[in-house]
């Protein structure tokens, strides 16, 4: 059974929920310098229709915070290393690997940039759903959080990078998590820190179901000593940063420079049409991470998401920087029946 509580819509009472729960529950917002420590790991908790986490999917976070403008950050994977410095205007970055992955990417971005900003004026003007309790016969009852949720619908049809979401516990005003189309991180496990009550788990929903799960094994004051070496020595040039830049479906369409011929497997369900695909490339352009997002056929997303890695986008500059790309790419699909005697299709 479930119990769900629907609000009318009041872009005052939104806003100051929302600017509640960031002093409340987000470690950034509060007043307290801090030194965090986030491990990541594959989310074993059960759940239908999970898929395997890559083994690369799995590292640490770590963040020296003395402001804004003044913290140290430390990135540990199998693939992608990084120690980045912001003292001021100055930054000095070290990278051990040529692309910045997604999926890292996601819990850095909840750290540091926790609202999906640019969709608030439209998240505020919402009603507030959720709420409540709900249970299914012989399971526990789980409570729903808060949410504010949009999207823009033109011609009916729903734009997916339009989708946002910001969420709130059931109970508390504490930020739960939030959606947009390039992350789906959600937050559990409050406790106590420097006057905030700070989430010690972190999940990270990938798409295709994929489950990351970052658990806080330290949370403690910033120390005299950690607070003395955030200091930068020697900056970093602009260009030699990995800075990753959302794109539109009509400007990563503009940008497409290969998408090769391709065989798509047959398949009884819709035999001709499209599907968008989150992609993020490296400063090359080339595709390095893809998952599915919608499709006409949903039995050919896998087949997108392998099509998308093996295709490339024009580099793109930012201020004479060669800067990563991510955001939809669209995929014209062609195929035949499984029972057809051959099946080939083109891009």
């Amino acid at each position: 059974m479930a119990v769900m509580q629907a609000q009318t819509p009041s872009p005052s009472a939104n806003m100051a929920l929302l600017l509640q729960s960031l002093q409340k529950s987000v470690l950034i917002e509060g007043h307290q310098p801090f030194h965090l420590v986030l491990e990541i790991a594959p989310d074993t908790t059960p759940r239908a229709h999970a898929r395997p986490v890559p083994s690369f999917m799995n590292g640490k976070v770590e963040l020296f915070w003395a402001g804004r403008s003044h913290y140290k950050l430390v990135l540990n994977s199998p693939e992608f290393r990084q120690t980045r410095v912001v003292d001021g205007d100055q930054v000095e970055e070290h990278d051990d690997g040529d692309f910045y992955p997604r999926w890292l990417d996601d819990f850095v971005r909840m750290l540091l940039n926790p609202v999906p900003r640019p969709q608030v004026p439209k998240l505020i003007q919402q009603r507030l759903t959720g709420g409540g309790t709900f249970a299914l016969p012989g399971r526990p009852a789980i409570s729903m959080p808060r949410c504010l949720e949009t999207s823009d619908r033109p011609a009916g049809i729903t734009e997916e990078t339009s989708i946002a979401r910001v969420c709130f516990d059931a109970s508390h005003s504490w930020y739960q998590g939030t959606l947009d189309f390039t992350r789906y991180v959600s937050l559990a496990d409050y406790a106590p820190f420097g006057g905030q009550m700070i989430p010690r788990i972190w999940s990270d929903d990938i798409p295709e179901n994929i489950f990351v799960e970052g658990k806080v094994t330290l949370l403690e004051k910033l120390s005299a000593g950690d607070l003395k070496a955030i200091y930068v020595s020697s900056p970093t040039p602009p260009k030699e940063q990995i800075r990753t830049v959302f794109l539109s479906r009509k400007e990563i369409g503009d940008r497409i420079a290969n998408v090769p011929d391709y065989e798509w497997p047959p398949n009884d369900g819709v035999l001709e049409g499209y599907m968008i695909v989150y992609v993020r490339t490296d400063r090359t352009g080339q595709v390095r991470e893809s998952y599915w997002d919608s499709s006409d056929n949903y039995g050919l997303q896998d087949a997108g998401a392998t099509l998308a890695l093996k295709s490339s986008l024009k580099p793109m500059l930012v201020e004479g920087a060669a800067v990563q790309m991510e955001g939809p790419l669209v995929l014209h699909f062609k195929t035949n029946r499984l029972s057809s005697p051959s099946a080939g299709a083109t891009y």
